[in-house]
């Protein structure tokens, strides 16, 4: 009876596979199973300028075999040199050049700056709404312009707070924090003189303040915590110098030298630093994207012990943001290939791309839908924190983003130094921002 309701099944599966078949492949406008009509399809292949070597890329190298796999079109990756990718590819397009059909990058660089310069294309007619709909609100709303999508997102990442369990534990301190003034009592607590030579050993809490993207990512982050919505307005001028932006700096500021709960050397320290600091003892919670979260968690002494948590909100408010950013495909105008190159763009952003992304990769996708999956459950078991966190993310974008975050880690780094003041430091970068004509 058993071997009869297989075959039941397995008849009626391949019937149903069949009729679908059938119906995909009369839709000419179908992007995964083309007809014979399909134009586009007909393209041998596309040049996709890829963020850097393809070693580090896996997810991208079996979006490539799917598209082909489904649509016959090869998918030739050019593996940009991390060193100088957005110079190269501004270039490319500045040129007019069709090198490139489908670009890999962030919404960061193109939006507003590549749309402003009639560089990349609206991807609406290819990316249906049933599938933007399910990208996580702020990059949705960050990969478009006036109602247009311009960016399909297949990666996505956070600013959280890693710590140490144990030593948090230890403290007797409970979580979630309710407010900034309970997260200085204990990094205080946490921040320890081991050997009793009047040195710090261990600092309760560190941060990155060298390479430029991340002093103005570390500052976004705690002036949404305070309660900010914006560092620029839509025509790239400062939007900082508010209440919340003075207290987010502050609060950098103040860690370093007020409360002497992170080390001053966090105006040359990176991502790998934090790592190392966290693998040594010497450093109890940091401040960084969730890129960081396997790295952590993979530490020989303390990976059990390594936590995360939302950035504190300075008080208890229902609409607090969260800073957020994209790795997402646009497409070059000057493609002689648009059509095709559309389609796999939209490709990128699809369910299936960001499930590679988060489970062949072990990044974070751009999809709230792929965290529910039990095979990223098992790679991100704290998954939930950084999806609530990316629910409410803002994507903080500037058309000349690379020139005010180079102004922005100069204001930052004089304030950590105690050069400037807060104010004046903020004073400053408006300033600057407006000398070198960022608007």
């Amino acid at each position: 009876m058993r071997k009869i309701s297989k075959v039941c099944v397995v008849g009626m599966v391949v019937v149903l596979i069949t009729i679908l078949g059938a119906t995909i492949l009369t839709a000419e406008e179908n992007a995964w199973y083309p007809s014979a009509k399909c134009d586009w399809a007909k393209v041998k292949e596309l040049t996709v300028f890829n963020l850097g070597t393809m070693e580090y890329d896996p997810a991208l190298t079996e979006v490539g075999l799917a598209f082909e796999a489904q649509t016959g079109v090869h998918i030739n990756f050019y593996e940009a040199p991390a060193a100088t990718l957005l110079e190269d590819l501004s270039r490319s397009l500045a040129l007019g050049e069709s090198a490139y059909d489908v670009c890999d990058g962030t919404s960061n660089w193109g939006i507003p700056g590549f749309v402003n310069a009639g560089w990349i294309v609206p991807l609406d007619d290819v990316i249906p709404p049933q599938m933007s709909a399910q990208w996580f609100p702020g990059i949705r709303e960050a990969c478009s312009v006036n109602g247009k999508i311009y960016y399909a997102p297949h990666q996505s990442w956070t600013y959280i707070w890693y710590y140490r369990s144990d030593l948090v534990k230890d403290t007797g301190v409970s979580l979630p924090l309710k407010d900034w003034n309970a997260f200085v009592d204990l990094a205080q607590k946490l921040t320890v003189d081991k050997n009793g030579d009047g040195i710090v050993d261990r600092y309760g809490f560190a941060y990155c303040a060298a390479a430029a993207e991340m002093s103005l990512d570390n500052w976004s982050t705690l002036v949404f915590a305070a309660g900010g919505d914006k560092m620029f307005n839509r025509d790239g001028s400062p939007a900082f110098n508010t209440p919340q932006g003075v207290a987010g700096l502050q609060f950098m500021v103040d860690l370093v030298n007020k409360y002497g709960v992170t080390p001053p050397g966090v105006i040359d320290m990176r991502e790998g630093d934090l790592k190392d600091l966290m693998g040594g003892d010497h450093i109890a919670m940091c401040q960084v994207d969730n890129s960081m979260y396997l790295a952590f968690k993979q530490l020989e002494l303390y990976g059990p012990d390594m936590k995360i948590m939302q950035v504190v909100p300075q008080t208890r408010t229902t609409d607090v943001r969260y800073i957020a950013g994209d790795v997402s495909y646009c497409v070059n105008k000057n493609s002689t290939k648009l059509a095709a190159a559309k389609q796999f763009a939209a490709f990128a952003g699809s369910y299936i791309a960001n499930w590679l992304e988060g489970c062949v990769e072990k990044n974070t996708p751009a999809l709230p839908s792929v965290f529910d999956s039990p095979f990223f459950l098992k790679i991100f078991p704290e998954g939930k924190v950084i999806s609530d966190s990316l629910k409410k993310g803002i994507i903080v974008q500037h058309p000349h983003r690379a020139l005010v975050e180079d102004i922005v880690a100069k204001g930052v780094q004089s304030a950590i130094r105690k050069q400037k003041t807060v104010q004046e430091a903020i004073d400053w970068m408006a300033a600057e921002m407006k000398r070198q004509r960022a608007y």
